[in-house]
């Protein structure tokens, strides 16, 4: 995975994630701030670009943003905000 042109305001992040590999990688949400609304799920067709928001809720400034990355068993990743 390939983050990149990430942009930021008061209301949230928005950044752009490219899977580099050949896999179909499957996002999945895990225990994080609940201040922070970002996807459930999603699925990362391969060599495809995305484009993300990341919401911040209760006037937060920021945060982790964890989920686990898998084709079929998870890897735990973070980004913080």
């Amino acid at each position: 995975m390939k983050i990149e042109e990430i942009s930021r305001n008061e209301k949230g992040v928005t950044l752009s994630i490219t899977n580099t590999t050949d896999l179909v990688l499957k996002l999945k949400k895990t225990a994080h701030d609940t201040s922070l609304v970002y996807f459930r799920d999603m699925t990362l067709k391969p060599h495809t670009r995305y484009n993300v928001r990341i919401g911040f809720d209760n006037s937060i400034k920021g945060g982790d943003m964890n989920f686990i990355v898998a084709p079929d068993k998870g890897l735990e990743y973070t980004i913080s905000l």
